[in-house]
């Protein structure tokens, strides 16, 4: 069993790329970039982490995800997010789930984990996609999919609702969702009227109505698994 308990990818100073920075139950850190693999000594990576650490707001425990009926990633009760069935082969739906449990606080290790992410792919490649291409979510004006077919929209839906003239930084201060997203989410957040959006069927053949679900899957963090 492995002995760290966090990760954060950290962003390499010197060219493209990133570096893992790991740490234990004790609080030690341990980073893969070459200064520390040779030298065994605190990083640059490791004092960024270390930093965040210190002046990040306290939110210890990440949300506890849930498969569920939904149209697109939503804050549930007791510190839990809902989780919609993943169509099989939709890049783009893939990204924007990433991209939306990331808004929701779930560290970027543990969704690379249980979604078998490439790993040459980062944080970045996902937020980078629905920034490019938009966001895709079921459709369904109720919050829960009635049907098979999957909407495009260049909203962004924030965890919590946005309090009147409430800038980014202070969202970030309340919420815990990372500032760097909250900052591409709030002038871009969903309106509160049903907004114009084109809807895209994901399969041009449906299986038969008894297999309705046979093309999605979801792999999700069981209740025992621990947020450190």
């Amino acid at each position: 069993m492995s002995r760290w308990i966090q990760s954060f990818e950290v962003p390499s100073t010197s060219g493209p790329g990133t570096y893992v920075v790991s740490r234990d139950k004790q609080g030690v850190y341990a980073c893969s970039c070459p200064h520390f693999i040779y030298r065994r000594g605190a990083c640059k990576h490791i004092r960024t982490v270390q930093e965040h650490a210190r002046t990040a707001p306290t939110h210890p425990v990440p949300p506890t995800c849930i498969a569920a009926n939904v149209c697109a990633v939503t804050a549930g009760e007791n510190n839990t997010v809902l989780v919609p069935l993943l169509p099989i082969g939709h890049t783009d739906f893939l990204a924007t789930m990433i991209v939306d449990l990331l808004l929701h606080r779930v560290p970027f290790d543990l969704i690379r984990r249980h979604y078998h992410l490439p790993k040459h792919t980062s944080r970045q490649d996902y937020i980078d996609h629905v920034l490019s291409h938009g966001r895709y979510i079921y459709a369904g004006a109720d919050g829960r999919f009635t049907n098979r077919y999957i909407t495009h929209t260049d909203h962004w839906q924030l965890p919590e609702p946005l309090h009147s003239q409430e800038s980014p930084e202070a969202y970030h201060h309340r919420t815990g969702a990372p500032l760097d997203l909250v900052r591409i989410a709030v002038p871009r957040a969903a309106p509160t009227e049903s907004s114009t959006t084109r809807s895209i069927a994901p399969d041009p053949s449906p299986p038969a109505p008894h297999r309705r679900y046979g093309q999605r899957r979801i792999i999700l963090p069981t209740e025992s698994e621990t947020f450190e």
